[in-house]
């Protein structure tokens, strides 16, 4: 069992480093909060499916909420950078 948590962690280390480098015109900081968003929408959902029991009702359903979820966190990940670029056409409250 130890054997493959090393394994995961690494997985997950390499996965960590291909994002970021992938993400090299946001900040650290920004790269690691989306980095956490998706980590929080895949637990979600995987928290959600468990409490669904669909995994075990459904294992297709589950699936297709594995991918849908995957690909929701991709987009998340590749969204232009900066809430500045998001956000620029939006009027702050109170600005008139």
């Amino acid at each position: 069992a130890m054997d493959s948590r090393t394994r995961s962690t690494d997985a997950l280390r390499r996965l960590n480093a291909a994002i970021e480098e992938r993400l090299v015109d946001l900040s650290p900081g920004l790269v690691v909060n989306r980095i956490a968003a998706a980590y929080l929408m895949f637990v979600t959902m995987l928290v959600r499916s468990d409490n669904d029991g669909i995994a075990t009702k459904s294992p297709h359903e589950f699936a297709e909420r594995i991918e849908d979820c995957l690909t929701m966190a991709t987009a998340a990940l590749a969204a232009p950078g900066g809430a500045s670029s998001t956000l620029s056409g939006f009027k702050r409250a109170g600005s008139g």
